[in-house]
């Protein structure tokens, strides 16, 4: 539902996704929700993926050769296959005073940043399609129903805007109903 959901706001796809796996731990918690995000966005997903490892002493090296916990060996498998990244943040150490103080952040910032950013071109699995179709269907019936030009003109740049994924679908609705309101007094 909540994945559904997901879809109909981000109608044109996505440019990446950032898995967090907390406390840089992998249970069975983080499985299920890899199989989940895996079932809904398909296999494919990992290649548009990002995987960041909060609050952990490792590295992205020594984690893409961790064989200790066998679910993640089989997820370090896919990732490495769709060339996924692995991003860490590290847990925050006491200082001498026993104060929590994090390590100097900014390379894991950077290197986050750089993943993201290289993620190429926007994946859009067969639920982003549906959506698609479902939103073009629902354009269609909304400016068939305007019948003043000046209102259909609104209505076609309410569409467009929902379309390209530069309106969510709340907001379209929002508009919709207020431009069928103003058709319908006039």
């Amino acid at each position: 539902e909540i994945m559904a959901g997901f879809a109909k706001l981000v109608v044109t796809g996505i440019n990446a996704i950032v898995v967090v796996i907390p406390g840089g731990r992998f249970t069975e918690d983080v499985v299920q929700v890899l199989d989940a995000v895996e079932g809904f966005f398909g296999e494919d997903v990992w290649a548009h993926s990002i995987v960041l490892y909060n609050k952990t002493r490792k590295t992205p090296e020594e984690i893409w050769l961790d064989v200790t916990v066998p679910s993640q060996v089989d997820f370090i498998e896919k990732w490495r296959t769709q060339k996924a990244a692995i991003c860490t943040i590290p847990r925050a150490v006491p200082d001498a005073n026993g104060e929590l103080r994090t390590q100097a952040l900014g390379p894991h910032v950077q290197a986050l940043k750089a993943a993201i950013v290289g993620r190429q071109g926007l994946y859009a699995p067969e639920a982003f399609e549906q959506v698609r179709r479902e939103t073009e269907l629902l354009v269609d019936k909304a400016i068939a129903r305007v019948q003043l030009e000046t209102w259909r003109q609104l209505m076609k740049e309410q569409n467009t805007l929902l379309l390209d994924g530069r309106l969510d679908r709340r907001t379209w609705e929002a508009e919709r109903d207020k431009i069928s309101a103003g058709d319908a007094t006039e």
